[in-house]
């Protein structure tokens, strides 16, 4: 019903976040013709007001969540105005740094959005850091160990005080594993292919023990990825020449080896009905490699090939029962 509170609830942090986009917006289209001091002022107004409103409807989490997000927010833009309006031509990293440190006592009562912030906060900081003082060049490796570490540490903190952000941080750590494996096919550094596995068997070990389905077949789907670019690189390097036979030797590893990650998930986790996932990305993107093959060796005729595979397929998916079967069918329709 609409009486309900919670959705009364949900109306007015929708009526909140609208009113402060609006008077950002505001704010932001008259910047120039508006005094310094009066620029200098607005950031703290709203941090103060925020504050206060927080504190005073902390019986509202909801609402008190909005609030502290907004003066996480307001921190940052103080930060900025400050450094525009007096040019202390400080370098970019000490903006972020301070704004970390800044929303470290927001975090003394859990707030997903101010968690959220720090860490995109903390990592935008450690990036400038090493980037500005050159050392991302000059020390590469201490910038890959110091990234892994502290993104170990944000996500202990995660899965304790807001585990329901486990998935966010597991789409990081995805983006973070496949950069560093591509990076590693570039510049053939150890430390980056080391880099790019450490921290899925991380998660992989964790939810293991902590018996997660879920969560241990997206850090094997995340794993199994990484080692798949690693294999296809090292196909591509030593066999180039043969683009057809190179792509379906491709298809042919990667639908057998994450058929391989799925019988380990149902080794350990006999009874879940997440262990497909590894097999399902593995036949979808076996099927792409595969198509690709029949479409450079056959040109116009593979479309009729295309269309008996899927009939079999379609055919074949009907009857066949057994896991790796079914994942056959769908690698041959996709």
């Amino acid at each position: 019903p609409i009486q309900q509170a919670e959705f009364i609830t949900h109306l007015q942090v929708l009526g909140f976040s609208l009113i402060a986009v609006s008077i950002l917006y505001l704010i932001a289209a008259n910047w120039l013709m508006l005094p310094k001091f009066v620029q200098l002022a607005i950031p703290p107004f709203f941090l103060v007001f925020s504050s206060l409103a927080s504190v005073f409807l902390s019986q509202n989490p909801r609402l008190t969540q909005t609030f502290d997000a907004i003066s996480g927010l307001m921190l940052g833009l103080s930060l900025a105005v400050i450094g525009q309006v007096y040019q202390t031509g400080a370098d970019s990293y000490l903006l972020f740094l301070v704004w970390s440190v800044l929303l470290l006592p927001w975090l003394y009562r859990p707030n997903i959005a101010v968690f959220i912030l720090f860490a995109v906060v903390s990592h935008l900081a450690l990036l400038l850091f090493f980037e500005q003082t050159f050392w991302l060049d000059r020390h590469f490796s201490l910038f890959l160990c110091s990234l892994n570490l502290w993104t170990a540490i944000l996500m202990i903190c995660c899965l304790k005080y807001y585990p329901s952000l486990r998935y966010v941080f597991l789409v990081w750590i995805a983006c973070f594993s496949m950069a560093c494996m591509l990076n590693y096919m570039l510049e053939k550094q150890l430390l980056t292919f080391f880099s790019s596995l450490l921290l899925p068997l991380f998660t992989l070990g964790y939810f293991y023990l902590k018996k997660e389905a879920l969560s241990v077949s997206i850090s094997t789907l995340i794993l199994g990825i990484s080692l798949t670019i690693w294999v296809i690189g090292s196909v591509l390097e030593h066999n180039s020449s043969d683009i057809i036979g190179t792509l379906f030797f491709c298809a042919l590893i990667i639908l057998g080896w994450f058929a391989a990650l799925t019988l380990g998930l149902k080794r350990f986790f006999p009874h879940s009905r997440f262990n497909i996932i590894p097999l399902a990305l593995g036949a979808w993107l076996s099927g792409i490699l595969l198509a690709s093959s029949l479409l450079i060796a056959w040109e116009e005729a593979s479309l009729i090939f295309a269309f008996i595979a899927i009939v079999v397929a379609l055919v074949g998916l009907k009857s066949a029962q057994q896991l790796f079967s079914r994942q056959f069918f769908y690698c041959l329709l996709f």
